[in-house]
Parts: C-alpha cells; structure tokens; sequence
C-alpha cells in the first residue's frame, strides 16, 4: 500500500470516531449531571448550578446594663406589690424572706438571676443577688442591687434571709459556692463608693466532718454566728447520707473567723436535714429542727425516714452541747410531718412552728405550739389544721407574733381554687386565740397567681404600722424564663375592700311585658376585715325595668361574698338602662354595675343568639347544638320554616312543627359538616307570623383539613440515570395539627418514586414541605460528551470518513494480485468504519449507547404525590400532580 491510501483509510477512521464519540446532543452538567440550560438565569453567569441564598446567624441578645430599678406599687385589694423581679440584672426568685433597717428600707436575697452565668441550669439563671428596696417619695419603690454573687468562691444562691450587726453590716448564707462548693457565710459592709463589699467569712466542706449548705444564721450577746447545715457532718445518716450541723463561728482575733461543730446529726432518733434556722432562749439554748429523722418512721420516699424533729442544744458545762429531742412528729392525721421552718418563742416559754405535711384533711399542714409539762418533757397542740381550700396548704415558712399574741405567716398553696388548677397559689394568715381555748384562722391575702405573685415560699415581717411584708418565689407576669413570674415583693394591709363583679349586664331583646333572666351580680370582699352593707338598690332612667333580690347579710366578712339576682321586664319599646349600685363602708363606698336591655314587640324569643362550633374535620359530622324557640304570646305562632344555610356546612332538625302554642318552647338541632376548611359562617334562619320575621341566628364554626400545592415546577425533564426532584407543601386548614401520610404514585418502568419526609405533622398554622424524588436507571455502559458539535462540525466528521473512498478505488483498479488481500482488508475496515458511523449519527438515549442493563425508557409520566389522614370517621385524603419527561 502506497502512503496515499494509508491516509484515505485514516481520514475515514477519524470520521467515524468523531461521530461516535461526540454525536449531536448537549453536554452535561459536571455539578448535577444534568444538561447545561440553553439560557442563563437572570442575575447568575451561564453554566452554574444556583445555590441557597446564605442565612445570616443569629446575634447574641445584649444584657442589660446594672441600673437602679423602680417600680410603682400596683394594689390588688389588701396587697400592694412593691416590687416584681424581671429576671434580669435585678434578679430572680426570691427565698429568704426580707429584712428592715431602722430608715424602712427592706433587704433580701434572690436564689437567682443577676447576670453573671456561671450558674446558669434551664430556667434559673445567674448565681443570685442581694438587694435593697427604698421608698422612692413618690409613692413606688425602688430597688438597688447590693451584690451579684458570681458562682465561685464568692458563693451561689443565697436562700437563707440576711441579718444586721449593729454597725450596720448584713450577714448571710450561700448554699452554693465557696472555696469547696459546699456554701458559705459572707458579710456585706458598706463601702467608701456607695457600694457593698462582701467577705467570706467562712467556707464550708473543708474537712470531711464539716457542713454543707448553712440555712440560716442569728447572733448571740458576744457577736457570734450560730446557724445550721442542712447536710455534712458525720456520715452515719439514712442511706449513709452526711445528715447536717449545728455550727458556730467566732471572730478569731486576727480578721477571720473560726468554726466550731456544735453538734453533728447522726440521722436516727435524733433527727436530720436541720434547714430551718435556730432561736436562742433567755438561758444561751438553742433551738431548732430537722425535717426528716426521729423516733415516728413512716415519713420519706420509701416511710423509713422519720417524720422530723424539734430539738434543743444546751451547753453541757464541759465546752461542749448536748442535744436534745423535744418532740418526733408523726405520720398521723392529728399531727403535722417534716417540719421545714425554725420556731419561735413567745414569753411564757412556749415553742411554735408549722409542718407543711400533716394534719386533717389531706394532710395539708399544721400550725403548732409546744409547751414544757413540768416533767422534763414537752407536749404538742395542734393550733389549726390546714384545709387545703381557701385557707391555705402548706405552710413552709415560719411564723411572728403580733403585739397581741396573734400568729402571722404564709401557705405555699391553697386559696383562690381558681389558680393553679384547684390547688391554689398561696395565702398570708392570721391565728387568733379564740377565746375558747382554740385558735381561728383567717386568711389576709389569697395570691391569683398573676401580678400579685404566686407561692410565697418565705414569712412576713411587720412594718411600725402593722404592714405585713414577704416575698413571693415566682409570679408577677415579668419577663422571667418561667411563665409565671420571676417573684414579687409584697405589702398587705389590714382593710375591707369590696369588689363587684361584674361590671355590666345586658339583657338584649325581650318581648315588652315578659321577664327576662334572673342575671348575677357577685358582691365580694376581698379584704381582710368586716364591711357593712347599707343599700342595694337599681337606679337610672328606666329603673322601673329593672328589679333586684340578694342574700347579701349586713356585713360581709373577710374573704366572703354573696350574690345579687337582677331580672328585666321592659314595660316599653326601646333601648332601657339603669344601675345596679351597692353602697357600703368599704373603701370607696359606692360599686356599680351597668344595666341594659332593649323592649321588644316580638312575640318569640330565640335563645342562644348565636351558635359556635368547635374546630371538626371536614367532611365529618359532630354533635349537634340546640336553638330553644319560645311563643311569649299572645297567639299561637305559625312556623313557615326553619332552614340552616349554607346546606353545605349546616344542617337543622327541628322538633317545633308548623305552630307552637303560647308559652310552649320547641327545640331545634343545628349540625356543622364543614365542606372546605377555615371559618364556615351560616345563619339559622326561622320564618314565622311573629313580628319582626324571620328570627336569625348567626352560626360559625371551624372546618380543619390540610392541602397539598407544589412549592417548585411541577415539571421535570431528566435523562436516564439522574434523578428529578419537586417540593410540595402540605399546608394545614382551620388550625389542622395531625399527621399527614405522603405517597407517590405513577413513575415510569425502571424507576422508583418518593417523599421524604414520608409523614409529616402540621402545627396548625405553618406549611411543611416534603420532597419528592425520582430516581431513574440508566445503562449499565455509556460514552461520555463532554463538548457538542455543531451541525457544520457533523459534515466534517461525515466528510473525513469517506472521504478516502476514491483512493480505495484507485487502489483497487491497480490491484494486482500482490496487492489483492491487501485491497479486500481495506474494503472491510470501510464497512466496518461505515456502521460505526452510521450508528452514530442515529443519536441514541441521554446515557449513550446501551451495552447492557435496561434504562428508563424516554417519554412523559404523570406522577401523583397522595396525602392521607385517617381518624375515626375522618378520612382526609388530597393528591397534587407531577410531570415527568425523561428524554
């Protein structure tokens, strides 16, 4: 072969291969597999795959800088609210009770809040504070934040109340923090700056012998400190638990302070957990008690740990104290459990205290006393027996006398059986002898559970003026973490206060000369003492209208109510108004209720004026609500019909007939079968020979389903192997908050179809958007294109590979026989070359040629993505619809 037809023979092969290799058809896409789009997209450069616009992070909330905080009193009733922590810098959760200096500013602790995050645990945030509140001359209060206890060596919650020296120094207890992590003694002095300045006076856990978390502190005659621990100690306690100290700390002559263990609780018949603070008598005794221990077991998580103590250390001569047990409180239904508060004295000698478990009636605390028996031991009165209602439950604090013996404090709960679900959230009392050798109760303040405060965890102090002031641990509607409340300060003051509720009573339509109602007014006194009634009388324009009767005594006492009935005949045609007023000595004298009511010539009455449906499923039907049709006269009443509309969503059953006989009443039953979802509105339309036919009564009700609606295309062109993806929002109706179930359906052979996720649960208000997948199948084998070819480039292929055809004549035309196998080899290359050409200019599948395995066959497919949710009767089931081109 001569070179010439070599080169014949190669342009063919070039030819061929370039059809082959490279056909007609787009490249794709290297970042989705895809074809490039033919055009680019507005604002992005050709070729490139769009990406999620970026979302930018979150900022981090600033604090809020130190600040004095004032607040205006807000009166409710006898309580006056001085005070309500934020949660903040100024705050949260106060524990330990309050204090006043000899000027009538308070003091106190919070457990929490102030700022600093080092003790920071769900809800409660910051270590704690110590604060001020001073009469701001302008009737409010204002607080000044003492010290932020930073969770360290320098302490962390301070829940025991603070104490005065006589220089002016406040002196209290952490639970937390310290040098060991076991709480601490500090002591807060007023600086050059205006400030305070704490020292640590004392860190407990340093040996294994010492205390943990001191509870409360009082001084002796000498100036030192004596309090409890409610933990630490000698290791001997029920489950092997340290079982708490009574301690003292003295001035050691070189500016520090020095701890003695005056006695450590061994966890048996002695008692343990000492949380409740100690008092001293005229002889240097102490005394004290622990709510867990004793001799009387059946108290704790499993009965086995006694049901506290109250004990007495006396100094023993030697240098040392001996404790002992002045009275193991018991399980029963006469006797108070788990003392958690210290005693007090009163002059004769006598101890009292409260339980907050134990007693009568659900066992919801006691207030008692113990008194010597002249036998060496003491003996326990139940004073008063907790009810759980409006009296109070649990009482967790202590107690103080008044200057005429009577008994003050709070209860954690019970009160107002309108808050906290029935169980009420707390009340300030009094005890007062009763002259029959008991004592009578009477609640001063019961806590809503609102701005007022709720659980007023710690006891109250008196002001000069018989003030009773305390702390409540949450409430006041601030802008804590808890939904409640960060805590309030509190003033109740002796006073009747009425209150009438409520403030109107419309009456609406009535037939002239028929009576309408009874409607209730309530007459309350919300304070805490006694006020007279001196008139209940209606008054106005068309008083005459209106009438009256009551069960209201001549006085009202503390924290009672009575009821007010008022009915309406209109003696006319026309809008009537009058008052319903009460005159009395409470503060204020005079309460008032509004009175309305419109005379009416209709000779029936409908009743209720309007019907609302709860929320339903659509296409359901629910129980019926009743419409009451009445004949007030004078004739029979001729019904023409009785029609609910829209049919759609409303239906009726009546049982009224075509009359109605004067003064009979007939019913008539309306059904909601919502159509669609959201807010369904009818009417109850009732056509009849009354005046003023026909009587309409306005429906709504609550239709709930959910939709399904493509978010993206509903069309999506892939070649075989790639994938085609669409997003559809499921989207609740009416409030709908169930779970959607998602299928797809109608994927072409060789190919799967899915929703991710395959279940969804709405909330009610926003759409959640599923995705659906494709997945088609290619070719087990296939030749990449990574560039097109024009049509122009397709002739040049075409023309190199035959191109060497005339050569292959001339070369056959000189053949000789030398040449002849050489002539027929170069035939059947061009043959073969031929085919392959041809096959490539047929075009093929996205994939390339097939070399085994089945692709997804080209063409269009509907898909149907199906969402369903079934539940008793409901079955609520939407389908949105797919298109897919596979090419």
């Amino acid at each position: 072969m001569k070179p010439v037809h070599f080169v014949c023979v190669c342009l063919m092969l070039a030819g061929t291969i370039v059809l082959a290799q490279f056909g007609s058809k787009p490249p794709a896409n290297p970042l989705n597999g895809l074809p490039f789009a033919q055009q680019p997209q507005p604002g992005q450069p050709p070729n490139l795959s769009r990406v999620p616009q970026a979302v930018p992070f979150a900022q981090p909330e600033r604090g809020r800088s130190r600040r004095r905080n004032a607040k205006a009193q807000v009166q409710n009733g006898p309580e006056q609210i001085l005070y309500a922590f934020q949660g903040g810098n100024d705050g949260q959760n106060p524990g330990g009770g309050l204090i006043f200096d000899s000027s009538g500013n308070l003091y106190g602790t919070t457990v929490s809040g102030g700022g600093s995050a080092a003790c920071n645990q769900g809800l409660y945030l910051g270590c704690g504070t110590a604060f001020e509140l001073s009469p701001n001359g302008s009737g409010g209060w204002t607080e000044t934040i003492l010290y932020v206890f930073q969770g360290g060596a320098d302490g962390s919650v301070p829940s025991s109340p603070l104490i005065f020296d006589h220089a002016g120094n406040l002196y209290g207890a952490t639970a937390g923090g310290g040098t060991y992590g076991s709480g601490t003694v500090f002591e807060l002095s007023p600086n050059s700056n205006g400030g305070w300045t704490e020292t640590i006076l004392y860190s407990f856990g340093g040996t294994a012998s010492d205390g943990a978390e001191p509870q409360g502190l009082i001084f002796d005659g000498s100036g030192n400190l004596y309090g409890t621990t409610e933990l630490g100690g000698l290791p001997q306690c029920y489950h092997n638990d340290p079982c708490g100290t009574v301690f003292e700390l003295s001035p050691n002559g070189s500016g520090g302070w020095t701890e003695t263990i005056l006695y450590s609780f061994l966890g048996g018949g002695d008692g343990f957990l000492s949380n409740g603070g100690l008092i001293f008598d005229n002889s240097g005794n102490l005394y004290g008690t622990t709510s867990a221990g004793g001799l009387n077991i059946g108290c704790g998580s499993d009965n086995g740990e006694g049901c506290g103590t109250a004990f007495e250390l006396s100094p023993n001569g030697s240098g040392g104290w001996t404790e002992t047990v002045l009275y193991n409180f018991a399980s029963t239904a006469s006797d108070g459990a788990n003392p958690a508060a210290g005693l007090i004295l009163d002059q004769s000698g006598n101890l009292y205290g409260t339980t907050p478990e134990g007693g009568n009636v659900d066992r919801c605390g006691t207030v008692f006393k113990l008194s010597p028996n002249g036998s060496g031991g003491w003996t326990e009165t139940i004073l008063y027996s907790f009810q759980g209602a409006s009296d109070g439950a649990n009482p967790a604090a202590g107690l103080i006398f008044d200057k005429t013996g009577n008994l003050y404090g709070t209860t954690a709960d019970g009160g107002d059986a309108a808050c906290n679900s029935g169980y009420g959230c707390g009340t300030a009392f009094e005890l007062s002898p009763n002259g029959s050798g008991g004592w009578t109760e009477l609640p001063l303040y019961s806590f809503q559970g609102g701005s007022d405060g709720t659980y007023p965890s710690s006891g109250v102090i008196f002001d000069q003026t018989g003030h009773l002031y305390g702390t409540t641990y949450s409430g006041g509607n601030t802008g804590c973490n808890e939904s409640l409340g960060c805590g309030v300060v509190f003033e109740i003051s002796r006073g009747a206060f009425a209150k009438l509720s409520p403030a109107s009573l419309a009456f609406g339509n009535e037939t002239v000369g028929i009576t309408a109602g009874p409607q209730v007014a309530t007459l309350a006194n919300i304070g805490n003492v006694p006020f007279s009634i001196t008139s209940i009388q209606i008054t106005g324009a068309n008083s005459s209208d209106f009438a009256q009767t009551n069960n209201c005594p001549p006085s009202l006492g503390a924290n009672s109510s009575c009821t007010i009935n008022v009915t309406f005949t209109p003696t006319a045609l026309g809008n009537d108004s009058a008052s319903l007023v009460v005159t009395d000595t409470a503060p204020g004298g005079v309460q008032t209720v509004a009175l309305t009511g419109t005379g009416s010539a209709f000779m029936v009455t409908v009743s209720p004026l309007n019907l609302t449906f709860p929320a339903q499923y659509v296409g359901t039907a629910g129980l019926n609500q009743n419409v009451q049709l009445k004949n007030n006269g004078p004739t029979n009443l001729t019904i023409s019909s009785v029609v609910a509309s829209p049919s759609s969503d409303f239906s009726q059953l009546s049982t009224c007939g075509n009359s109605l006989v004067v003064g009979a009443s007939c019913s008539i039953g309306v059904f909601f079968d919502p159509s669609t979802s959201g807010t369904r509105n009818g009417t109850l339309t009732i056509k009849d020979n009354a005046p003023g036919s026909p009587q309409i009564v306005p429906i709504t009700g609550t239709g709930q389903d959910f939709t399904l609606a493509l978010s993206s295309s509903s069309t999506a062109t892939v070649a075989p192997g790639q994938a085609a993806k669409y997003t559809v929002a499921v989207a609740p109706g009416g409030g709908f908050k169930q779970s959607v179930t998602l299928t797809c359906t109608g994927a072409p052979a060789q190919s799967t179809c899915s929703v991710s996720p395959s279940s969804v649960t709405l909330n009610g208000t926003a759409p959640a958007p599923v995705t659906v997948t494709v997945t088609t199948a290619g070719t087990s084998a296939s030749l990449a294109h990574p560039y097109p070819l024009t049509p122009a480039s397709n002739k040049l292929a075409l023309w190199l590979a035959f191109s060497g055809l005339p050569g292959l004549v001339l070369l056959g035309s000189r053949s000789r026989k030398r040449d002849r196998g050489l002539f027929y080899g170069a035939i059947f290359s061009c043959v073969l070359f031929g085919l392959m050409t041809l096959s490539a200019c047929g075009g093929g599948n996205s994939m390339g040629s097939s070399a085994g395995g089945s692709a997804t066959p080209a063409g269009s497919y509907n898909l149907t993505v199906v969402g369903t949710f079934s539940s008793g009767s409901a079955n609520l089931v939407h389908s949105t619809k797919l298109m897919l081109v596979v090419q």
